[in-house]
């Protein structure tokens, strides 16, 4: 008998946030991501990080070497997305890290931006929905009718409940509000599993500086530590 071909993977990123380092080395040497293995991000790749323009770089660079990545859109591609002919929201987006982005572009304004950039983040999708799982970046407004209606909701609010009969018995998996490694693990075991592990924010708080990948099939956490800072 040959060999039987080894079951794929199907991974949850948290929050990126310009965390180059830290996410190839997540990908790369912890998850050992192969090509025919499945890759869901949770959003939030720009804004406060020390790599942005590389991390967008290394993603779509993903999509071009035809691995099977999938990508929501977060809140700050949202921000950045209203920021492009909005001077107001454009000065408040600065506030929330953009100007990290900008300066990451060597840039002054959002519609400096090269057009391949606004292509991936136009490529990004509000939510995706599993057998299992329904995966957004925030939260879910399963007070409605139609939970999936709602997309400032699944980009914006922090998910703290949900009717998971709204969505088909399904667990929720969300970035967006950072947590420490202890609130993730026991989200597992939970209705709503946080994803974000506050990798970007080692410096603001000691619980957090860790990026998280969750392999949905086993239930099996991989975590890599922020190594941006050099």
């Amino acid at each position: 008998m040959g060999k039987e071909k080894s079951k794929s993977k199907q991974y949850v990123i948290g929050d990126v946030h310009g965390c180059l380092l830290t996410l190839e080395s997540l990908l790369l040497k912890k998850c050992k991501i192969k090509k025919d293995d499945e890759v869901y991000f949770l959003g939030d790749y720009i804004d406060r990080g020390k790599r942005i323009k590389q991390t967008l770089d290394f993603l779509i660079s993903l999509k071009e070497q035809k691995y099977k990545v999938h990508f929501l859109l977060g809140n700050h591609e949202d921000a950045f997305l209203s920021a492009l002919n909005d001077y107001n929201y454009f000065e408040n987006w600065k506030k929330i890290g953009g100007a990290d982005t900008l300066k990451s572009f060597k840039i002054n304004y959002p519609p400096e931006i090269p057009a391949k950039y606004l292509d991936f983040f136009a490529s990004c999708k509000p939510f995706f929905l599993l057998d299992k799982f329904v995966l957004t970046h925030g939260g879910l407004n399963t007070k409605i009718d139609d939970p999936f209606s709602d997309y400032y909701s699944m980009l914006w609010t922090r998910a703290e409940k949900i009717n998971k009969k709204k969505i088909g018995n399904r667990k929720l998996i969300v970035g967006h509000t950072p947590k420490s490694l202890q609130n993730i693990k026991e989200s597992l075991k939970k209705n709503i599993i946080y994803l974000d592990g506050g990798c970007v924010y080692k410096d603001y708080n000691p619980n957090f500086g860790n990026l998280v990948a969750l392999e949905i099939n086993s239930m099996e956490l991989f975590i890599q530590k922020y190594i941006d800072s050099k």
